[in-house]
């Protein structure tokens, strides 16, 4: 009988919390309780997840209460976070998570155990562009805005992009118009000889 397969927990397809996107939406107010449950899909297999979070931002620091099943367990607790100096010359702060488990602060918690934390958390989990082959790399070095041409256009288009700032063009708007000039650039010819090659 063969062995199960035990590939290590990529990053990129894990369900992840996203602090900006709590706050970007306005789900974390000053001086208010916040009850929301967040619902995903598998990219791969479709099953749907969801989580129950309480945003409690009565104090001087948002606090986030989870609770979830994971395989028929009940799982509950905390995450606090706290802020830092943003490097922009703008000046703010950035809001940021503390993993319960590592005590490092991040943007994101990833589940690649039964828990959200800090994706130093899992030492086996890994992003899907660290094990691509050397061949796979060469071809996304010189292909990758090929690829990337929708998440480009769908970040581009999203309601509230900003694309310039004090009527000059933000970088970020600069480097997703960068892909998609590199993608249209490519003929078709190049893009099928990707797949026979």
């Amino acid at each position: 009988m063969p062995k199960p397969a035990n590939f290590p927990p990529l990053l990129d397809n894990c369900l992840n919390l996203n602090i900006t996107y709590y706050k970007r939406e306005g789900f974390i107010e000053k001086g208010k309780i916040r009850n929301l449950t967040s619902t995903w899909k598998h990219p791969r297999t479709y099953d749907e997840s969801s989580i129950s979070l309480t945003i409690d931002n009565r104090e001087h620091s948002p606090v986030f209460n989870l609770s979830y099943r994971n395989n028929g367990e009940l799982i509950e607790y905390t995450v606090h976070t706290t802020t830092m100096p943003s490097n922009l010359k703008s000046g703010g702060e950035i809001l940021y998570f503390i993993c319960p488990f590592t005590g490092l602060a991040c943007l994101n918690l990833y589940k690649t155990t039964k828990y959200f934390a800090h994706r130093k958390y899992n030492k086996e989990a890994t992003y899907d562009s660290q094990i691509q082959s050397k061949k796979m790399r060469d071809i996304f070095s010189y292909y990758g805005a090929y690829f990337e041409y929708e998440r480009a256009c769908a970040k581009l288009y999203k309601k509230h992009f900003k694309n310039t700032y004090n009527g000059k063009p933000t970088k970020r708007y600069i480097k997703l118009r960068a892909i998609l000039d590199r993608a249209n650039s490519f003929s078709s010819d190049e893009i099928i000889g990707l797949f026979y090659v």
